[in-house]
């Protein structure tokens, strides 16, 4: 049996707990708790190389092998947040329709919500058609900073 595998690390924005099982990233989230040692694996040793070099400007698409469970239409809007470029944004009706499911703006709020995978799956270039940040659910201060960080290289 494969047991799950979970690493903290630090980052410019807080402490990122990650979680793999069975060769798949299934979690990287924000966290309360300090960054400690884990039990790492290849795959949390490489999320964690990764999102380092986000940090540093130096990775704008993530290759790391993931899986989060969830209904077909939430399954759509992640595989959909994934092509959004970097530096770039979407408001929620192109992402909605970029997943197949035209007018489910609201609905794609809720999805959103629930992705365990942040920054690897950028929920934070969702924004309000008018350009404004829209709703984020690791803080507004995060979701303004990641965007920063991407459009200027600074945070």
């Amino acid at each position: 049996m494969n047991r799950p595998c979970h690493l903290t690390m630090d980052s410019p924005l807080g402490t990122l707990f990650l979680q793999e099982s069975h060769g798949v990233l299934r979690c990287c989230r924000w966290s309360q708790e300090p960054a400690r040692p884990g039990h790492a694996s290849p795959v949390l040793d490489r999320a964690r190389h990764q999102l380092e070099q986000y940090f540093n400007g130096e990775r704008t698409r993530f290759d790391l092998p993931f899986e989060m469970e969830g209904t077909a239409f939430e399954q759509a809007v992640w595989r959909a947040l994934t092509n959004i470029p970097y530096g770039t944004t979407s408001s929620y009706r192109q992402l909605a329709e970029a997943a197949g499911h035209p007018g489910a703006s609201r609905a794609l709020g809720s999805a959103l919500g629930r992705n365990r995978l942040v920054i690897i799956l950028p929920c934070h270039r969702v924004i309000r058609a008018s350009g404004q940040a829209g709703h984020y659910t690791n803080g507004a201060q995060r979701k303004a900073a990641l965007l920063s960080l991407e459009k200027t290289g600074v945070i």
